[in-house]
């Protein structure tokens, strides 16, 4: 089991991961010392000059949870230093640069979670337990009543085109330019670290991914009034959540939470789980959501399910096929 585990960042996820690691041990590693943590589990560091970081021997763990710019560098702190590895998101948007660290991590028999959050994260799970490789993919973001992701990833998701595939190859469209109406809401293609994994691991022939709800108006919003740094103000407690995945299954998550920050909690929550269940079987390699096996993914979600009733809140997990029940 893990000794002790170093996260990097101190924003939201990082806040929530580190009280779920509380009892096995966690320092937090930024610039700044957040308000919130204890006496003696601080590490000033730089993100750009990881090398001059000292690890302490008890350290099996590093979490990232910084912008998904430092990717790259934070994978290969981690196989420097052999240590296990978990991030959120994706930078790259072509194909998701993990697939560069695979071999290594396995090769050196580490785990490493890529892009285990909400979405991509539980997303891309889903996507495995649907099946078939034709692949519709909703989701219906109502996590506060503003945005409430990371700013500078916020910025390279605004900045890039949706990404589908069709007939098995990849399509770049603008963001917001098609539109449906389906589940009582506006729906619109909306860019997705998702296929950047999911294209090459399950070799999808199709897959669309439309985003709608409040979160995602109000992201068209500011991006139409060019006021992106409203985004800073916004109050992020609480709010709803929904994944629908239809392919040879209809497989829908559906969250809710009260005080928490949607987003932050259940992604912290998802790569801590994950971890565990891996961490028990002795799962090693780096691998995205799709890459586990149904037993493992549908244990994970079980498991979720349990600590977020424990807070207050909401988890549904449900699908059309009675194996899975």
């Amino acid at each position: 089991m893990v000794k002790r585990a170093l996260i990097l960042g101190a924003g939201r996820i990082a806040k929530e991961l580190y009280l779920l690691f509380k009892k096995r041990g966690v320092d937090i590693c930024s610039l700044e010392k957040p308000e919130w943590i204890e006496k003696g589990k601080f590490i000033k560091c730089n993100a750009n000059s990881l090398d001059e970081l000292k690890i302490k021997e008890e350290y099996k763990l590093v979490a990232n949870t910084l912008p998904s710019k430092f990717n790259k560098k934070v994978l290969s702190f981690a196989l420097k230093n052999n240590l296990n590895y978990m991030d959120f998101s994706i930078f790259s948007s072509r194909k998701a640069e993990h697939f560069l660290f695979k071999k290594a991590f396995e090769k050196k028999k580490l785990i490493g979670n890529a892009a285990i959050g909400l979405a991509p994260g539980i997303s891309n799970m889903l996507v495995k337990l649907a099946r078939g490789k034709e692949i519709e993919l909703y989701l219906l973001e109502n996590a506060s009543k503003g945005i409430c992701w990371n700013k500078q990833d916020f910025f390279y998701t605004i900045k890039d085109k949706a990404v589908w595939i069709e007939n098995r190859r990849i399509k770049r469209i603008e963001n917001f330019t098609l539109k449906k109406r389906k589940f009582g809401v506006n729906l619109y293609n909306f860019y997705a670290d998702e296929v950047l994994s999911l294209f090459y691991t399950l070799k999808l022939n199709k897959l669309k991914v439309w985003a709608g709800g409040g979160d995602i108006e109000y992201a068209k919003k500011l991006i139409e009034k060019a006021q992106i740094k409203e985004i800073d103000k916004e109050k992020c407690e609480g709010g709803r959540f929904s994944i629908i995945v239809e392919g040879k299954r209809k497989v829908k998550v559906k969250i809710k939470t009260k005080k928490k920050n949607l987003i932050a909690f259940i992604s912290a929550l998802a790569g801590f789980i994950t971890y565990r269940e891996r961490e028990k079987a002795k799962n090693y390699g780096l691998l995205f959501g799709e890459e586990l096996e149904e037993k493992m993914i549908k244990s994970i979600l079980n498991k979720m399910k349990k600590e977020v009733e424990k807070e207050g809140g909401e988890f549904l997990f449900s699908t059309n096929s009675k194996e899975l029940v």
